[in-house]
Parts: structure tokens; sequence; C-alpha cells
């Protein structure tokens, strides 16, 4: 007897999201796995976060990420540390923008579980005033049940936005 969300013994769904024919021949249960298995919580998780106003951190420390976007409560956010509940692979990338008015010399990296993450590391020297810049970086992790995941500039950061409530600083994680 072929499984509840198969067609002749073939897999129609895999994952979160329906993609056999239309109409379903059978019921599709998007909870389970096919042939009726439980879903074993390798579902996607993903989380945005922003830095807005003023960003005042001494060398050393995480960027604190002041606003975030969490669909579940998969990955967490306290005090610029994400803590990421779910094992597996994540595709990490992160934005800093320096204004106009600023100067900033430094290196960011991402840290996690107390160690740097090899190939992250991002140099930024903006010695001028005459226009803003933009710095990304990005990398995959392989993190570990409760990863602790964060964003760390070597030498002190004290930039303002330029109208009090602009970004300076993103990050998104995706669990891939």
């Amino acid at each position: 007897m072929p499984c509840m969300n198969s067609q002749n013994g073939v897999w129609i769904y895999d994952g979160p999201f329906y993609n056999g024919p239309f109409p379903p021949a059978t019921p599709v249960d998007c909870c389970r796995r096919p042939c009726g298995r439980p879903y074993d919580g390798a579902r996607p998780a993903s989380a945005f976060f922003y830095q807005s106003g003023r960003l005042n951190i001494g060398g050393g420390r995480p960027i604190p990420f002041n606003s975030c976007s969490l669909p579940d409560n998969a990955i967490r956010l306290s005090g610029g540390v994400m803590t990421l509940r779910r094992p597996g692979a994540y595709a990490v990338s992160y934005a800093v923008t320096v204004p106009e008015n600023a100067t900033l010399s430094t290196v960011l990296r991402l840290s996690m579980d107390g160690g740097d993450v090899p190939g992250s590391a991002l140099e930024i020297v903006k010695n001028t005033t005459d226009n803003s810049m933009t710095f990304s970086g990005q990398a995959i992790v392989n993190a570990e049940e409760d990863a602790e995941l964060k964003l760390v500039s070597e030498a002190p950061i004290d930039i303002g936005a330029g109208s009090g409530s602009d970004v300076v600083a993103t990050m998104s994680v995706h669990r891939l």
C-alpha cells in the first residue's frame, strides 16, 4: 500500500511545503514525513537582527542588535548573543553601514561558542567623512544545539545613525 504522501510509492512531499500534483490524490498532512513518520524538526529557522540609532560598544564586545524579527523560538537574542536552539548548518550574513559623518577602523568577526568562525573576519576601514560606506560579510556555520553566535568588533565602535533611527548594522541567520 502506498504511503499517505506518495503517489504510486514515489514521495511527493518531503518538507514543510506540499509539492505534488494539484489537487492531491490523497490528503496531505504537512506536519508529518512521508509514510506517516513523525516530523523530525528539520524545518528551516530564520531570524533578522538590526541595530538602529547610535552604536557604542567597547572592543571585544558583540554588536547588541536592538531589534529583531524572530518568526519562531528556534533562534533567540539576548545582549547581542544569538542562541541557535536547533543543531545544523546555518547561513549567516551581516552588514555594517558607517554614516558619512563618521570614521571607523576595526575588524568584525563571527564568534560561535567562544571561538572565531573561520573566514568570517571583515576589516573595516573608513577614514573619510565624504560619504557613507557599507561593509558586509557572510559565513556558513555548523552549530550544535543551543550554540551561541555573535558578531564581535575588535576595536571600540561609536557611530551614530544619520537620522537617529537609521539602521547601522544588520545580521540574518537562516538554517539550511
